[in-house]
């Protein structure tokens, strides 16, 4: 009894010891980050100096991200007619730009040790960062812009395909003038998102005025399905027949051969697409090969194919997928 009361008491002063060591607080400029013009400041812990400095420039490079996302995500540029699609394609090369923007000359202002850990203060001029985009975006905007004043064609399918391969720049020369006008705030934006407005707007008008015609095989079927769904979804007219020369008529066979691969049934794919305008003149001829892997079954394996097929349409966009004549 008496050992065990002089365990309880030797038990209770060795926890009220340990709750008597108070942990030091991170510091101010930890916790408060300084603000400035001039320069953009992250904050890192880590058990050493190097390995904190690198997680600042993590959470540096995550915050930017965050801080450019949310000047899209609640207009402040004033895009017009900026759909879901097109707002998540931002968003995605503005996660890229922070992902793989050269951070280098990075200035440690403050570190302390706190519990056992390196805590690091880090920044770097900000007009470092965006000179390195301003050279991106110039070039980028400059060819773009080229190009949509070459786009003078009676034809309005002929001008449509122009501009959706031109669309396909959007969301990259968006998102460039979006970090240059965060990093820089007197940085004038206007000539870029005047730009991107006029080119959607006249993209969207024509839109309307084009209609494809899809011709397809019996292995096909699936793949015409997916192409017809998109093509529609992205405002265009399927039509059973071409009517005029702003109508389109393209045409898809495909080859298809199955195996098995360990558990998994798969599915090989020759595709083929040709496409012709309105007055029978041929403008492109593209094949593609894919495979898609299901342990379900052959159908659910040929449905990857066609969801792969989606995937690479939307990521290269129409035009340049079918490789259609400019």
């Amino acid at each position: 009894m008496f050992k065990s009361i002089l365990f309880i008491i030797i038990i209770t002063a060795m926890t009220g010891c340990l709750r008597s060591v108070p942990k030091t607080p991170l510091p101010n400029w930890y916790t408060n980050m300084p603000k400035s013009n001039e320069l953009y400041h992250a904050v890192g812990m880590a058990n050493t100096i190097e390995k904190a400095k690198e997680n600042a420039i993590i959470s540096m490079r995550e915050n930017l991200n965050l801080l450019v996302d949310s000047t899209f995500t609640s207009n402040k540029y004033h895009l017009k007619n900026l759909d879901k699609d097109l707002l998540e394609k931002i968003l995605e090369y503005n996660k890229m730009v922070s992902e793989k923007i050269s951070i280098k000359n990075i200035t440690i202002v403050k570190s302390e040790t706190i519990n056992n850990n390196k805590v690091v203060l880090i920044n770097i001029p900000k007009s470092e960062l965006f000179l390195k985009l301003k050279f991106i975006s110039s070039v980028e905007l400059s060819r773009v812009k080229q190009e949509y004043q070459a786009r003078r064609n009676p034809i309005a399918l002929k001008r449509f395909i122009i501009l959706d391969s031109l669309m396909q720049k959007y969301a990259k020369i968006a998102s460039l003038a979006g970090y240059k006008k965060f990093l820089i705030p007197q940085y004038d934006e206007y000539d870029e998102f005047s730009f991107l407005n006029k080119m959607k707007a006249e993209y969207d008008n024509l839109r309307p005025f084009v209609s494809v015609c899809i011709v397809y095989d019996t292995n096909s079927k699936l793949f015409a399905l997916t192409i017809k769904k998109l093509l529609m979804d992205k405002g265009i007219n399927v039509v059973k027949d071409i009517k005029d020369r702003n109508s389109l008529k393209l045409f898809i066979t495909s080859k298809s051969s199955s195996s098995k691969e360990q558990s998994l049934n798969k599915v090989k794919s020759h595709i083929k697409f040709a496409a012709f305008d309105g007055r029978k003149n041929q403008i492109s001829f593209k094949e593609y090969t894919f495979i898609g892997k299901s342990k379900k079954d052959v159908q659910e394996a040929k449905q990857q194919i066609a969801n792969n097929l989606k995937s690479k349409i939307e990521k290269l966009g129409i035009s340049d997928f079918f490789s259609f004549e400019k």
